[in-house]
């Protein structure tokens, strides 16, 4: 598994089988608006990225993540 899946299942508390790029904020139930900041920072902290607030907004599914993590770097 790569970090970024690593990290993400980590914040989510999600094994690897549940972490698709679907996933939504909507659809799981954990993933509510502190672990979202949690998450957020986490990847900011571990890619040397900073995340304007409506980067952080906008954000909405995992695939959402996965290119922000791409544009960002």
């Amino acid at each position: 598994m790569a970090v970024f899946e690593e990290l993400v299942c980590a914040v989510l508390g999600l094994t690897p089988e549940d972490l698709t790029d679907d996933l939504s904020r909507a659809s799981h139930h954990a993933w509510d608006s502190i672990r979202h900041i949690e998450l957020m920072v986490t990847l900011e902290g571990h890619y040397g990225m900073s995340f304007s607030s409506r980067q952080m907004a906008s954000v909405h599914t995992v695939r959402e993540l996965r290119t922000l993590v791409g544009e960002a770097g």
